[in-house]
């Protein structure tokens, strides 16, 4: 979702945009002089040092200077960009930029993005960053200019030098960089806000699994309520518009996709705790799913494949469940909805990883037979004759 934001309150704009400064033409040294050079720089490890640094590498990540990926290019200037994507050697990354809008569009014909919600990557050029599409409606998304790179664990608080506010990211950012930083093995999440699932919440129904390609649900989807935090998240007198647009609501709703804690307020001896689980390495979120109360929902994968599956599927659950649970209450006889128990949901749940990228193939294709769908960085098709 957009939130208005102050005109004190800018991003920068992204890195492939900005002008590149000029390099210092080399010059020729001496051999001895050179080597002289070497063995003055060459720096001095401290082993000691250097094995603590690794084990809070992790932590130190957020705070480190933003440096631009390789992805988008390693030059500024667009015709840089374009150029290094184009390259053979950069086929692979060429093709996650296309399936990443490939996945606006996707999504957006089915109803889950419009000119609200939004999927992201993981930088695999980058982890300690990731990539959005900024302020387009999804089923505008068309190529790299349309995206932006931000760093995980940002606070929302750089502005854009230049105040043009170029693909200015989504002020909701925070939902995937907070999921990214507590959780490595996530490499994409989709925020989307369907109506089925916002009536269950509101109804105060839980979304559980009702067919078998919704069994990642497993046992329910906890519920994450944003009324509960913006007393303490929100700035004083910020709005309460259910908006995750903080890096502490964020870190909020991150926590929910952890079992047992539903994103509520923490002791301290259970942040202790937290803070040795993220020490450890905890890689990938014990839920699937997490529903916005008001809202919508927040998938995840291990896959951009993944998380877009989950996201279609947590959508039919939510319009079955609905009609179910209608049905049950009108019948004469007491009837009930019987959901997927435990095995049924575990089982199903790894049928539904192997049905993923089959399914994605199928939308795949549907989007781009759209007139609507454009993709800029497509990889070419051999062509027919």
């Amino acid at each position: 979702m957009l939130a208005t934001r102050s005109p004190a309150r800018r991003f920068p704009k992204p890195f492939f945009l900005r002008k590149e400064e000029p390099r210092p033409e080399a010059t020729a040294k001496p051999d001895g002089q050179k080597q002289q050079e070497e063995q003055q720089e060459e720096p001095q490890i401290d082993k000691e040092s250097d094995k603590q640094s690794d084990k809070q590498s992790s932590k130190q990540s957020s705070k480190q200077p933003y440096k631009p990926s390789s992805l988008l290019g390693p030059g500024t200037p667009k015709q840089a960009a374009i150029s290094v994507i184009s390259t053979a050697s950069n086929q692979e990354q060429r093709e996650l930029l296309s399936s990443f809008i490939t996945a606006n569009h996707v999504l957006a014909q089915r109803g889950l993005l419009g000119g609200c919600g939004h999927v992201s990557i993981r930088n695999p050029e980058d982890p300690g960053t990731f990539i959005i599409a900024g302020a387009k409606p999804a089923s505008l998304v068309r190529g790299q200019h349309d995206m932006v790179v931000l760093p995980i664990g940002h606070d929302g608080g750089d502005e854009d030098e230049e105040g043009d506010g170029t693909a200015a990211p989504r002020s909701e950012s925070f939902i995937h960089s907070e999921i990214y930083r507590r959780f490595p093995g996530v490499q994409s999440v989709v925020h989307a806000p369907p109506g089925p699932v916002v009536a269950l919440a509101a109804a105060g129904r839980p979304l559980r699994p009702i067919w078998h390609a919704a069994g990642f649900l497993g046992e329910g989807a906890p519920e994450f309520d944003a009324w509960r935090h913006h007393h303490r998240a929100a700035p004083p007198g910020g709005k309460q518009d259910l908006l995750v647009s903080s890096r502490q609501m964020g870190e909020a709703l991150a926590s929910t996709f952890a079992p047992g804690d539903g994103g509520q307020e923490k002791e301290e001896g259970a942040k202790e705790e937290e803070e040795e689980e993220e020490e450890e390495g905890v890689q990938t979120p014990a839920r699937a799913v997490v529903v916005q109360r008001g809202h919508g929902f927040v998938s995840w994968g291990s896959t951009l494949e993944q998380a877009v599956y989950r996201a279609v599927y947590t959508h039919e659950n939510a319009r079955l469940q609905l009609q179910a649970e209608s049905l049950a209450r009108g019948a004469a006889d007491g009837a009930w909805v019987r959901f997927l128990d435990r095995a049924e949901a575990a089982d199903s749940g790894d049928m539904n990883d192997a049905a993923a990228a089959k399914c994605w193939q199928d939308w795949a294709a549907e989007a781009r037979a759209s007139a609507q769908f454009r993709n800029d960085v497509e990889p070419a098709r051999p062509s027919k004759r």
